[in-house]
């Protein structure tokens, strides 16, 4: 190709024709406007005219581009260049670009995917899991499911009495809006508490449920946890537990690994995010069985005796890790054997949520034509499919979402690290740049809040798994266990999901004999929230006697345990922008009132409990009790404050009573006594 001037879309010097229409697609073959033009043989042999004899390390074939600025670095900084180039693989990348081009494309051919199998649990004997095959589950399913749903339970709590379920945490995306790692944020709850500390109370509660349904068990059930973290903040979230003493679980069993990062790229080249460096991120929840192999972790569980791994997200404040009933789903339907595994799926809505979507995939393998399941990310799949409805109730055709858990055995951990290796998947992100063109050449070029993605972020996707199954058992559950918060999505937001979280809680409370004043339900609202701990109830279990009779419970509602972890009364930033400290009453009489601060991490400002006698439950005692708590730091409103006023005046006007009826006893018993005296002094003057 002859040299033919600067380019005539960017003015970067490029050899013309470039046919790229925008200045961060523009790089490619550089030619800068101020030095002769480049012997691109020659550069892929001798490198950069200043480089040592090891010259020929440094090319990269066509992402030769990240040298650009090769004169104002020094030899550290090219050294750190080259290795960070070696870190997110740019040698296998035009292999990785191929492929993620091909997934994305592969929406185009969708007659190839068709829906899932829908499983028959009406019959005597489990159905068969064939290729991609799903449950509808229902909260009141019939006589005869629900004995066989018990039986899925019981079998989940075997398995974690026998210690052989481990459990890996997603936790290596992005930063959230620059706060840090999304898992351990406080997301606005009225407990402060973030989403790493909910799983890792709900485990403790799981494990507690284990121990009433095997009370013989001479072992202390146990189950190992680990949390996937990226580069940056592995040890971020490492500090954040041990400092938290690992919210009561033994340290032994809680551990944090970090996967490597993946590169940005743009029409084929590595993006620029300074003059020596390359645009990376985590490279997704799909590099958990790369770093497991190359952490050592996948090593250790077999050690322990692990024989099965559920994986769980931490964007997701409704995620139940060590969920008893889906563990024993996925054994029944033998999810756990060699080229199978479980998933836990929700019902898609509106055609552009952002969801995996579970598929049966026609496929060729070993030269012959079968099915399998197939896992596809919603930004694969054309917009018209997605929104391809069922003639009938008018449901989307393709619905079975991911909730992005997954239930498998450990032997399969080798199979699915290739699976997932061999794919890449592009994600779209806006980022600024460093620029190569003539005119701006090394200035940093930040996009307008209304430009689109200018570059893609190549990552793998946990779903991919499924290449390398024959089968996939899908539980399809109800849309109150997503509640995820994503930071580019309104409809995700912390606000929205406190608010379904609060909404939950507040059906448990109602379920189990609870009364709410007139018109106050969970909603938006920082004032109107319910929470439950989940050191108190997993699913809404164990709530029976908790509220006493005829008392009307305002809102905010916060219900605690004992062994709920105690913070200092300090303020706390949450997501939603509110900060505040919590004070909570202390009853120890019905008719005494005492305020004092609250070692509970909450952000409300009031409370009140209503006492119940002691009963007897399950072979303890248990002391019953309604937890009344307010959020933020205004007044209550005159509604409430009305509300109390009168149950503290009716409830002082009972106190004063019982002490008047106290007092006519004993002055009638005096009288009597004194009478009995007197006859007894008759009796003996005689």
């Amino acid at each position: 190709m002859d040299w033919l001037g600067q380019c005539s879309v960017q003015k970067c010097g490029q050899f013309e024709p470039c046919n790229v229409n925008s200045a961060i697609n523009c790089r490619r073959n550089i030619v800068f406007v101020d030095e002769p033009p480049v012997d691109e043989a020659k550069a892929k042999t001798e490198g950069p005219e200043d480089d040592d004899d090891d010259d020929d390390d440094w090319a990269e074939g066509e992402q030769m581009h990240v040298f650009t600025f090769h004169k104002e670095l020094d030899t550290d900084e090219l050294t750190e260049l080259q290795l960070q180039i070696d870190r997110v693989g740019a040698s296998t990348l035009d292999t990785a670009l191929r492929i993620a081009k091909d997934n994305a494309d592969r929406g185009e051919d969708m007659h190839h995917y068709s829906e899932p199998q829908t499983l028959n649990w009406t019959l005597k004997k489990p159905p068969h899991c064939q290729s991609a095959s799903v449950t509808l589950w229902s909260k009141d399913p019939p006589p005869e499911v629900l004995k066989k749903v018990a039986h899925w339970t019981h079998m989940g709590y075997h398995h974690l009495g026998e210690g052989t379920v481990g459990a890996v945490i997603l936790a290596g995306g992005e930063d959230f809006q620059g706060r840090g790692p999304l898992p351990i944020l406080n997301v606005g709850l009225l407990s402060q508490k973030s989403i790493l500390q909910l799983l890792l109370e709900r485990a403790r509660r799981v494990l507690h449920l284990v121990t009433l349904h095997k009370p013989h068990n001479p072992v202390k059930p146990q189950a190992p946890i680990y949390v996937l973290c990226n580069q940056r903040n592995c040890e971020t979230i490492r500090k954040y537990l041990e400092d938290n003493d690992f919210f009561g679980l033994d340290a032994s069993l809680v551990d944090c690994f970090p996967h490597n990062d993946s590169p940005y790229v743009d029409d084929g080249l590595l993006v620029m995010k300074t003059k020596k460096e390359i645009w990376t991120g985590p490279g997704g929840h799909g590099k958990v069985f790369q770093a497991m192999t190359s952490m050592s972790i996948y090593s250790e569980m077999r050690v322990r005796g692990l024989h099965n791994l559920y994986i769980v997200p931490s964007d997701n404040l409704a995620s139940k890790i060590f969920d008893p009933k889906f563990i024993g789903y996925c054994h029944v339907v033998k999810a756990t054997e060699d080229r199978s595994a479980g998933i836990k799926l929700t019902e898609k809505l509106e055609p552009d949520e952002g969801f995996g979507l579970l598929f049966r995939n026609e496929r060729v393998r070993d030269g012959k034509k079968t099915h399998g399941p197939a896992l596809i990310e919603s930004c694969e799949i054309p917009l018209g499919d997605a929104a391809r409805k069922e003639p009938v109730g008018g449901q989307l055709y393709y619905r079975f979402a991911s909730l992005c858990e997954f239930y498998i055995g450990l032997k399969n951990v080798d199979r699915f690290e290739t699976a997932v290796g061999k794919q890449a998947h592009f994600k779209p992100k806006k980022v600024p740049y460093v620029s190569l063109g003539a005119e701006t050449k090394g200035e940093t070029i930040e996009p307008s809040p209304e430009a689109p993605p200018n570059c893609n972020h190549l990552v793998s996707y946990i779903g991919d798994i499924f290449d390398e199954c024959d089968t996939a058992a899908g539980l399809v559950v109800d849309r109150e266990e997503y509640m995820v918060i994503k930071e580019d999505d309104p409809r995700l937001s912390a606000e929205l999901a406190a608010a379904k979280f609060s909404q939950l809680h507040q059906q448990w409370c109602v379920a189990a004999g609870g009364q709410f004043m007139e018109g106050q339900w969970a909603n938006e609202s920082t004032r109107e929230r319910c929470e439950i701990s989940p050191l108190v109830s997993f699913e809404g279990e164990g709530l029976a006697g908790y509220f006493a009779a005829n008392v009307l419970i305002p809102l905010p509602l916060h219900l605690t345990s004992e062994y709920d972890r105690t913070v200092p009364e300090q303020e706390s930033e949450n997501l939603l922008g509110g900060t505040g400290t919590m004070v909570q009453v202390d009853i120890n009489r019905r008719d005494q009132f005492r305020l004092r601060p609250s070692t509970d991490a909450a952000v409300a400002t009031k409370s009140a409990f209503g006492m119940r006698k002691s009963s007897h439950v399950a072979g303890s005692w248990q002391q019953d009790f309604v937890g009344m708590e307010a959020f933020g730091d205004e007044r209550l409103s005159s509604a409430r404050t009305s509300e109390w006023d009168r149950i503290e005046q009716k409830e002082k006007a009972e106190a004063a009573a019982e002490a008047a009826e106290q007092a006519e006893q004993k002055l009638q018993k005096g009288l009597s006594r004194s009478a009995l005296s007197a006859s007894r002094l008759s009796n003996f003057s005689d």
